[in-house]
């Protein structure tokens, strides 16, 4: 199934810009992959990131545990403005309200004092300091595309809009050839 991720579903209008292709190699196994409009989010926290298959009463703890740490929080707000590129992707700029990094810093607490179910993630020692969209995934580095550079410039400054949610999803990842589909596990509210 795939790694199991927290996120915040991202509201704001980055569509438009899920339109952005690759123009060099697209057709090859390997090619850079877009997010589905409805699966661009912002990343709360990685939870199982190297673990492929996380089992129903795994995820039913963390749903329990976050909405716990939840409890209290404002609305989680992001702007949506701009679009760069990494080598990993392309995407879109996210500006969070403090809500965001007070969730972040609670649940990296919780996980220092009470270590998460199966493996430790990405976000194991660290806490997530950016509220990027990831809008398309490169694999592997890109090779030099001058249309889809053209394209990135044309969203530079390009406001998208903010959204703001009481929610966050427990997601895993599939990846197959042309695209990136987020499946919803569990949802936390508060």
């Amino acid at each position: 199934m795939g790694p199991l991720t927290g996120v915040a579903t991202a509201k704001a209008d980055c569509a438009k810009a899920i339109g952005l292709r690759p123009s060099v190699g697209a057709e090859q196994p390997g090619a850079p992959c877009p997010y589905r409009p409805e699966g661009v989010h912002i990343t709360v926290r990685s939870l199982e990131g190297y673990v492929e298959d996380v089992p129903e009463d795994v995820v039913a703890d963390y749903q329990q545990r976050i909405t716990r740490l939840a409890a209290g929080l404002p609305a989680i707000g992001v702007e949506m403005r701009g679009v760069g590129a990494s080598p990993s992707g392309v995407l879109a700029h996210g500006y969070p309200s403090p809500a965001l990094d007070d969730l972040r810093q609670r649940l990296a607490q919780d996980a220092a004092a009470h270590p998460w179910a199966q493996a430790r993630s990405g976000d194991a020692n660290r806490v997530r300091n950016t509220a990027h969209a990831t809008l398309l995934l490169f694999r592997p580095a890109p090779q030099p595309d001058p249309e889809l550079a053209h394209a990135i410039s044309k969203f530079k400054d390009h406001d998208f809009g903010s959204f703001e949610t009481r929610a966050a999803d427990l997601v895993t990842y599939r990846l197959s050839e042309d695209e990136i589909r987020v499946d919803v596990r569990a949802r936390v509210e508060w």
